[in-house]
């Protein structure tokens, strides 16, 4: 049966849903916080002048647009017009009432990125996970049966009390003098908890660096380089001869091949580098003679790249070995690239991030675009593990790079288990055998939160393929992304203050039977204290409850 619809109204007579008032349990509304806003206020605006400059915008304004461009998944200039539509993304980014225009362009983003930086991205999200974790505990402790008293007098609260740990490995409480990180010589408080590390690489928006194309990329920028300087030079003046006809001929000839020979590479190589050569040369008596001063600050930062890039290319075809530091892309020369030996890509052309995974929840330990082997930073996350909770974890889940023997004594020193199968021979015993195996199968179940967690932010999210193009804004991006991602996490969990204030009003009804067995009264409020007698404190199921 099919039901015409009425016609659309007019646009006077649209009805807004919600009768003018936001839902309390909307994503952004929970989301807006979650995030510390203020503390990080004071370190955003040292980056700008008292009183030059036109007036910069809020840290809420501008963490925000980023924090919705990154959960949105959109451009900058799709950002815009969702802040134009969406009344909640509006208050998110701290607009007291509702505007028609959006208070940035798709450029501020740019300058967000560079403003904040992988550093202050880094304490919020720390500060936000610190903020999620104390909600999880008070949730976990409305939860937990009251423990019986044990004697009536008052603990000195200046010192530390002894800190709990459920069997899930998790602290549920501890004093503020057990924040404090004691030295190593000290004594320890008992390891706790659960320290999951790995590391991936975040590719960069680029080409697949091919030599001969980045050679003839390279005689293009300096054949433009030489107009430049030609261009000032006056009248009549005779231009340097680069045979760019020429050369353009045969280029367009060595593309035609579908699979060019190794001779033939070679050959073209020979070429790109005499030509790129003889129009440096030329480009060093155009400067003799007009100056450095004649060229623009982008030009000469190009200039730079394409003699740094000129002499790795020299010192490549006459060994026959690739130079460290090796530059794979001319618009983006900080990029190296990245050993990964991976079965369908054994280079990545990117930023190798560095993180762990505590409680559920990522943090990022270092990104750099230099290779470097992540066995190395195994001791300094577990120092800011310490430094963050107040004590070590009591395992560290990693694969096999990570267990060499500096790492392997430090856990052992510190009484922290390192996963993987120990240091000799194999037990013979059956059960020590079984047991072992156990253990090891345990371990790689935990340490596959991680790998979810590398595969969340690049399918999900934008690590797969970064594309902002400088060096100190892709790495924003990437502390960006597992920020977000940590706040996803908090939105599944129910770890708002919303949902948290609907647990901790469950938790105060103490005697849920008498509950049960009344009935509910006809007001509102009524029936609300009969039906919350029904939810039990584990929320697992209501069949304990129904059958008390």
């Amino acid at each position: 049966m099919y039901t015409k619809t009425s016609p659309q109204p007019s646009f006077p007579n649209f009805l807004l849903p919600f009768e003018g008032e936001l839902k309390a349990n909307n994503p952004w509304i929970v989301l807006a916080d979650l995030i510390p806003w203020d503390e990080f206020e004071a370190q955003y605006a040292e980056q700008f002048h008292a009183s030059l400059g036109a007036p910069a915008k809020s840290l809420r304004l501008a963490l925000g647009a980023l924090v919705a461009k990154e959960r949105l998944q959109c451009s900058d200039r799709e950002l815009v017009q969702h802040f134009e539509e969406n009344l909640y993304l509006q208050y998110f980014l701290g607009l007291e009432t509702f505007h028609g225009d959006c208070p940035f362009d798709d450029s501020s983003l740019t300058n967000f990125r560079k403003y904040l930086g992988e550093e202050v991205l880094g304490k919020v999200n720390e500060a936000v996970v610190a903020k999620l974790e104390r909600l999880q505990e008070n949730q976990q402790q409305e939860d937990e049966p009251d423990p019986p008293k044990r004697g009536s007098g008052r603990k000195d609260q200046t010192m530390p009390e002894r800190v709990a740990v459920d069997e899930h490995g998790e602290e549920e409480s501890r004093s503020i003098a057990e924040k404090e990180i004691p030295s190593e010589e000290d004594s320890e408080p008992a390891p706790a908890g659960k320290l999951v590390v790995d590391a991936t690489c975040a590719p960069a928006d680029i080409a697949y660096p091919v030599d001969v194309r980045l050679l003839h990329r390279a005689r293009l920028q300096s054949e433009a380089l030489i107009d430049e300087l030609h261009a000032q030079r006056p009248s009549g003046s005779l231009k340097p001869r680069t045979y760019r006809q020429k050369l353009q001929h045969k280029w367009r000839a060595f593309i035609k091949i579908r699979k060019p020979s190794r001779s033939k590479n070679r050959a073209m190589q020979k070429i790109l580098l005499m030509a790129l050569q003889r129009n440096m040369g030329h480009i060093d008596t155009l400067l003799d003679e007009l100056g450095v001063g004649s060229l623009k600050n982008k030009s000469l930062r190009r200039l730079w790249i394409l003699r740094e890039f000129l002499r790795q290319q020299l010192e490549w075809f006459e060994t026959g070995q690739s130079p460290p530091s090796r530059i794979v892309s001319l618009a983006q020369p900080h990029i190296r690239p990245i050993f990964r030996g991976k079965a369908n890509a054994s280079y990545e052309f990117g930023a190798k991030v560095s993180l762990s995974v505590e409680n559920g929840f990522v943090m990022v330990h270092a990104s750099r675009f230099e290779n470097f082997n992540e066995s190395g930073d195994l001791i300094e996350q577990i120092r800011e593990y310490r430094r963050r909770k107040g004590h070590s974890p009591a395992s560290v889940h990693a694969d096999q790079i990570y267990r060499t023997r500096k790492n392997r004594e430090f856990c052992k020193r510190h009484g922290i288990r390192l996963s993987g199968p120990p240091l000799g021979r194999p037990p013979k015993d059956e059960v020590h055998k079984k047991e072992r195996q156990a253990q090891a199968k345990q371990d790689l179940g935990e340490r596959n939160i991680v790998e979810g967690k590398i595969g969340q932010a690049k399918r999900r999210f934008s690590l797969a393929r970064v594309l902002t193009r400088l060096a100190h804004t892709s790495k924003t991006t990437i502390a960006l992304v597992f920020l977000v991602i940590n706040l996803e996490k908090a939105l599944a969990l129910g770890l708002g203050p919303f949902y948290f204030l609907f647990f901790l009003l469950l938790s105060k009804f103490k005697d849920r039977k008498i509950l049960l067995e009344s009935r509910p009264e006809g007001t509102s409020a009524g029936f609300l204290r009969w039906f919350c007698g029904l939810v039990p404190k584990s929320t697992q199921s209501l069949k304990p409850a129904l059958a008390a």
